[in-house]
């Protein structure tokens, strides 16, 4: 991966290796990585760290990524934060509901180390 800067990235996935691996490549990468299993902490970091991107498992539980998305994007001080949903789910209607509730992209698991680089 290529530095770029340092960011203040946000992981929220269920999937514990999935988070930790996500993130312990973005900290190599020379980025400032928060983790949390679930949408309501999700949130709650958010509004603490204010991150310049964030990666949202879909099927979390209590609130979705779909439901973390459109509360970020209802929230002042989040226009510029760039989130992407990424989840094992595909198709029409999930691409759908991620640009309604506001996300920058969508991504299918595993994430390629290669996609990084343009993402963060």
């Amino acid at each position: 991966m290529q530095r770029r800067g340092r960011k203040t990235v946000l992981i929220a996935d269920d999937d514990a290796d999935a988070r930790t691996s996500l993130g312990e490549l973005l900290e190599l990468a020379g980025h400032e990585v928060h983790v949390c299993g679930n949408g309501a902490e999700a949130l709650r970091i958010a509004r603490e760290c204010h991150p310049d991107v964030v990666f949202l498992d879909i099927e979390m539980p209590g609130l979705d990524g779909y439901a973390v998305c459109h509360s970020l994007r209802s929230l002042g001080g989040f226009e510029q934060t760039r989130v992407y949903a990424l989840s094992g789910l595909t198709g029409t209607a999930h691409e759908r509901r991620c640009r309604q509730e506001g996300f920058n992209g969508q991504f299918v698991k595993p994430l390629e180390v290669s996609a990084l680089d343009r993402l963060v």
